[in-house]
C-alpha cells in the first residue's frame, strides 16, 4: 500500500463551521477593541470657563482643620490675551482687579489681603508677558442646606479697568473636591458631600 491515499476525514458540518466563524469574529473584535482602547489618549481635561481670555486660576489644598480648609490660589495672567499688542489697545495700562471670591455654600476669605485686590497692570504693551499671582485663602462652610451632590466650584470675579466684573472658574482636582466634601461633613455633622 505504498501509493494509497491517506484516509479521508469526515467533512465538518456547516453548523460547526458557522459557530467557529462567529467565535473567531467575536474574539477578533474584542482584541481589536482592547488594542484600540489602550492606544487611545486619555480624554482632554476640560478647561474652566474664563470671563477673561488669558486669565486662569487653579487651587490646591494646603491644610485641613476641623472647621477651616486652607487653600492656595494661583491666578495666571497671560499678556497675549489681556494686552492688544502695539496698536488697538488703550494708551495707558489698566488694572486687573480681583473683586470677589465665591463658592456656593462656602465663604472664601483671602489671608492677609482683601478685595478689591490689584492683580497687576495690563494693557497696550502687555503682549508676550505672563505672570502668576499667588493668594492664600481659608474656606469655611456657611450653608449646610446645599445638597450633597452639589459641585464644589470656586469662582473669581475679576474686573479689568472700569469695566464689568467677569467670572473666572478656578481649576480644582479631585483631592480639592474631597477636602471640601470632608469640610462639609465635619461642619454640618452629616455624611460626606
Amino acid at each position: 500500500m505504498v501509493g494509497a491515499p491517506p484516509p479521508r476525514r469526515p467533512p465538518v458540518p456547516n453548523r460547526l463551521r458557522a459557530l467557529a466563524a462567529v467565535v473567531l469574529l467575536v474574539l477578533g473584535s474584542g482584541v481589536a477593541a482592547a488594542v484600540d482602547q489602550e492606544s487611545a489618549p486619555p480624554p482632554p481635561r476640560p478647561v474652566p470657563d474664563s470671563g477673561f481670555p488669558g486669565v486662569t486660576a487653579r487651587a490646591q489644598v494646603q491644610e485641613e482643620r476641623e472647621l477651616v480648609t486652607r487653600i492656595q490660589l494661583e491666578v495666571v495672567v497671560a499678556g497675549d490675551a489681556t494686552g492688544r499688542g502695539d496698536t488697538g489697545g488703550p494708551a495707558e495700562p489698566e488694572q486687573l482687579r480681583l473683586v470677589d471670591v465665591t463658592a456656593r455654600g462656602f465663604q472664601v476669605r483671602l489671608v492677609g489681603r482683601s478685595t478689591p485686590l490689584v492683580l497687576g497692570q495690563i494693557g497696550r504693551f502687555g503682549s508676550g508677558r505672563q505672570y502668576v499671582v499667588p493668594l492664600g485663602a481659608e474656606v469655611v462652610v456657611v450653608d449646610c442646606s446645599v445638597e450633597v451632590g452639589a459641585q464644589r466650584r470656586i469662582t473669581l470675579m475679576v474686573r479689568r479697568g472700569d469695566g464689568a466684573s467677569r467670572p473666572v472658574q478656578v481649576d480644582v482636582d479631585t483631592g480639592f473636591v474631597r477636602a471640601l466634601d470632608d469640610l462639609v461633613r465635619r461642619t454640618c455633622r452629616r455624611p460626606r458631600g
